[in-house]
C-alpha cells in the first residue's frame, strides 16, 4: 500500500482556481450550465496554450545580488499582471463568442 497522496501541479492548481472564479462569474449571471461548460473549455485550451514554464540559472555577486532580486520581482510582477490581463481580455471574448453562438 502507498501512503503517498498526489496532488495537482502548480498550473492545475491555479487552473482549478481560476475555474472556480469563471463559474462563480457566470453563475451569478445566471448562465446555464452549457454556457458555463462551452466557455471553461475554451478558457482550459487557452490557459495550456498560454502557460510560461521558464527557468533560468543565474549567478551573480553577492553585492549584486539584492538589485537583481529587486529587478526579477518587479518584472515577474509586472509579467503576471501582463498575462492576467490578457487571460481577462480572452475571458471577454469568449463569453461573448458563447453568446453569439447562442448559448444561453
Amino acid at each position: 500500500m502507498s501512503n503517498v497522496i498526489a496532488f495537482p501541479d502548480l498550473s492545475n492548481r491555479h487552473w482549478n482556481k481560476i475555474e472556480d472564479a469563471i463559474t462563480d462569474r457566470l453563475k451569478k449571471s445566471s448562465a446555464s450550465d452549457e454556457f458555463i461548460k462551452v466557455v471553461l473549455d475554451k478558457m482550459k485550451i487557452a490557459w495550456e496554450e498560454h502557460q510560461f514554464p521558464y527557468t533560468f540559472s543565474l549567478s551573480v555577486s553577492s553585492e549584486s545580488a539584492p538589485k537583481v532580486k529587486e529587478f526579477l520581482d518587479g518584472f515577474r510582477k509586472a509579467f503576471r499582471e501582463f498575462h492576467a490581463n490578457l487571460f481577462l481580455s480572452r475571458l471577454d471574448l469568449e463569453i461573448e463568442i458563447a453568446k453569439l453562438k447562442g448559448y444561453p
